[in-house]
């Protein structure tokens, strides 16, 4: 008798399919900010997404047997100041994946391409944003080789908007991560057809992370050129230091220059200074100063000085 209740209980077992697994998480960056812009004008104002963009993100997978699993990941922005930014289902990416030994194929709005990656690696998170033409392609392809000793190899194709001209915002995208210990090295190399300030053109962009212990280095780059003019360039770098002070505090520092030879009066540097400290491993309070030199006779030099509270959930 006993046998047979076993016998049932390992069948209806059998029988009932896995559930998947789905998970909110996020977080939320707010800040109180004292600014004077490029055309001189003071103001103070509550302010998101200063170090870190706010976002919902609704993920979720299921383990299919054999190695295989299938996963999503619908990533929302929204805005906790006010309502000039509402909540946008999807709008930093959205994407359904199969996994396996082969690596990953991510399909539909790809917020994982290495270039977004690169962008916001900085110290001081948005503050030091080197920007990119494209960081969440639409209609994507997106390829992951497994983990080889520290190598990732991504291939993206995004095939553009779903307008007249379907290849309006098509982009390739092939890129390394190695990573080994304290080093992090990062590199992009994309191709975009009518996207962004040079139409089509290409996109370079490079990442160094080394954590020395007592300190982290982060250099990053990016170079977008022109396909139809070969005068235009955009060159951008960034160097930044972190370094740890005990009792979850830290404090880091964060130059750019910013090089347009295609746009008049937007030569730039940036200098950041913010310090953080952490409430708990979810919560930390900052404050920050960012000081803005253009190298133009129209437009003035800028500060951002800012206080705030950032928690991921």
């Amino acid at each position: 008798m006993k046998k047979h209740l076993l016998a049932i209980a390992v069948a209806s077992a059998v029988a009932v399919p896995a559930m998947a697994q789905v998970s909110i998480s996020g977080r939320i960056d707010t800040s109180i900010q004292r600014s004077e812009d490029s055309a001189g004008k003071s103001y103070s104002k509550v302010e998101s997404d200063l170090i870190s963009t706010n976002q919902i993100i609704i993920s979720g997978s299921e383990d299919l047997g054999g190695g295989l699993k299938a996963s999503f990941s619908i990533v929302s922005p929204f805005a906790s100041d006010a309502n000039s930014n509402p909540f946008n289902f999807g709008g930093r990416g959205a994407t359904l994946s199969l996994s396996g030994g082969f690596g990953s194929i991510d399909l539909g709005r790809s917020p994982g391409n290495m270039s977004n990656s690169i962008m916001a690696s900085s110290v001081v998170g948005n503050l030091g944003n080197l920007a990119t033409v494209q960081a969440r392609p639409d209609n994507s392809i997106n390829y992951s080789s497994p983990n080889m000793g520290g190598l990732v190899v991504r291939v993206l194709h995004g095939l553009g908007n779903d307008g007249a001209d379907p290849r309006t915002g098509e982009q390739t995208e092939v890129s390394l991560s190695y990573s080994a210990g304290p080093l992090l090295v990062r590199l992009a190399r994309a191709d975009y057809d009518g996207v962004g300030t040079f139409g089509a053109g290409d996109e370079l962009q490079a990442q160094v992370d080394y954590n020395f212990g007592f300190a982290k280095l982060n250099a990053r780059y990016r170079k977008q050129t022109s396909d139809t003019a070969a005068t235009q360039s955009l060159k951008r770098y960034g160097i930044g230091f972190e370094v740890p002070l005990g009792d979850g505090v830290k404090v880091a520092f964060d130059y750019q220059d910013w090089d347009n030879n295609a746009t008049a009066n937007t030569d730039q540097t940036k200098t950041t200074l913010a310090i953080f400290k952490d409430l708990s491993k979810r919560t930390n309070i900052y404050a920050a100063i960012q000081m803005e030199n253009f190298d133009s006779a129209t437009l003035k030099d800028a500060d951002t000085l800012a206080v705030g509270i950032r928690h991921n959930f």
